[in-house]
């Protein structure tokens, strides 16, 4: 699709809302060509995407998992050993040793073509110092560890290769230290070891005892820590194996809290070191819980929880963008905008409250002022009422098309100016209301207030 296809591709991913969008996406999709030797990062993205929008869908789960392993050539069951080595390198190795190096090797680029000779020295290589010689992992695309911990979360139904293949990496220790270190591919045994995987209960509990022996070394780690706390909440109910693991966590605890103290208070160690006996009951206690909840807290699936989360979000931001289309369309009507905007001014519900604001000010100031300001100011507001308004000019456009009879368009031009009839009359009536009011209010002295004079009683100097 050209250089900008897969980044088309992915914006399209994230847009999918619905499941019948998604079948379509996915059946047109070439996942052979996406996961080829000639394929780059880009093209691992769009499978990527594809996958999450399956899972946040909750849609086309077999579909999406399917069409991977089809492309890694791993639908056979036959091939199921070498799922695991194949997707994290996203090319065919036979065997999970493949996924080890000698230190110092030199690795060719992947999708590079190499001689058949330099193939079989390599595995030559890689056979010889199996046995014998420190190794480290090789370099993996960083694709296929996120498409790998991607598919963990489908629902083990769907994904029987990696279930299977699973067998084959849990037999190699040093490969599971190599894979803890790395941080692409810790994340995929945090994955793998979460209550939410595809993995049921008792083979994540496998996959914490093919930890046993190990987690001293992987606990001071910046990374393999993380994995070693996994491994320790995937061991929840087994207090033989806990007590094993807190033994080799404990050997090596001051290095523990100086490198990675946050796994030191994850596994609860200081607990396990100072009362173990209370700790050992607390551990039991923790099995019996988990054993008596387990139907209940295998049967939930985590995976379609969320998913049913972000379906109740998506349908509330669709109602709110319907209503919205809906608001925009009633409003592109021209008669509905003419009706609007000839409604708005004859409210005139804008001035009123300033109006009372002001009356309100006005009526707080009379009633602290002296009588001779009151009567002052009485005259001047008399005089001002009394006044006529000087009538404002008209425009000449609007004159003479009224003259002509076009009274309509004489009354809008009015309102634009603010001088619509019904807000000229109330102002007309409150200046007539206040020269009436000033008319017959008598200025005399005598209707001042007079200021109340204290009564003396028959005592000397007391005052009611």
């Amino acid at each position: 699709g050209g250089e900008f296809g897969p980044f088309l591709a992915q914006k399209m991913a994230d847009g999918l809302r619905e499941e019948p969008q998604l079948l379509l996406a996915l059946a047109e999709l070439d996942f052979v060509a996406l996961l080829g030797s000639d394929s780059e990062h880009a093209h691992h993205n769009v499978v990527l995407k594809y996958l999450e929008a399956a899972l946040r869908l909750r849609a086309g789960l077999k579909q999406a998992a399917g069409a991977v392993f089809r492309a890694l050539g791993l639908h056979a069951s036959s091939e199921y050993q070498r799922a695991w080595p194949t997707i994290l390198s996203l090319e065919r190795l036979e065997d999970v040793d493949a996924l080890l190096k000698p230190v110092g090797a030199q690795q060719g680029r992947r999708g590079s073509a190499r001689p058949a000779a330099t193939e079989e020295s390599e595995a030559t290589i890689s056979a010889s110092s199996s046995s014998s010689g420190p190794r480290q992992l090789r370099n993996l695309p960083s694709a296929g560890p996120q498409i790998l911990a991607m598919l963990l979360r489908f629902p083990a139904e769907v994904v029987a290769p990696l279930l299977t293949g699973l067998q084959k990496v849990l037999s190699n220790s040093e490969l599971l230290g190599a894979l803890a270190r790395e941080a692409r591919t810790a994340r995929v045994l945090e994955a793998a070891l979460a209550p939410s995987s595809a993995l049921s209960a008792p083979l994540r509990l496998k996959t914490a005892r093919a930890f046993k022996g190990t987690l001293g070394a992987l606990g001071p780690h910046h990374v393999g820590g993380w994995v070693a706390a996994a491994v320790w909440r995937a061991s929840l109910g087994e207090t033989a194996l806990r007590a094993a693991f807190a033994e080799e966590l404990l050997a090596v605890e001051e290095d523990l809290r100086a490198k990675n103290f946050a796994v030191w208070k994850v596994c609860g160690l200081h607990q396990a070191k100072v009362r173990q006996e209370e700790w050992s009951q607390q551990q039991s206690k923790a099995g019996k819980t988990q054993r008596l909840f387990e139907g209940l807290l295998e049967g939930g699936d985590a995976e379609a929880a969320k998913a049913a989360a972000a379906a109740r979000t998506r349908a509330e931001e669709d109602r709110a963008m319907a209503k919205a289309a809906a608001e925009a369309a009633v409003l592109a009507d021209p008669t509905v905008a003419a009706l609007l905007a000839f409604s708005a001014p004859e409210g005139d519900g804008a001035d009123e409250p300033e109006e009372e604001e002001d009356t309100a000010e006005v009526d707080k100031l009379l009633a602290t002022a002296k009588p001779w300001e009151l009567r002052k100011r009485k005259k001047r507001r008399a005089a001002a009422a009394a006044e006529p308004s000087e009538p404002q000019p008209e425009a000449p456009a609007a004159t003479a098309k009224a003259e002509g009879g076009d009274k309509d368009l004489a009354a809008a031009l009015e309102l634009i100016r603010g001088r619509a009839p019904a807000k000229v009359r109330k102002q007309q009536k409150k200046r007539e209301a206040a020269a009436e009011a000033a008319a017959s209010e008598d200025d005399s002295p005598e209707n001042a207030p007079v200021k109340k004079k204290a009564k003396t009683g028959k005592r000397p100097n007391f005052t009611y």
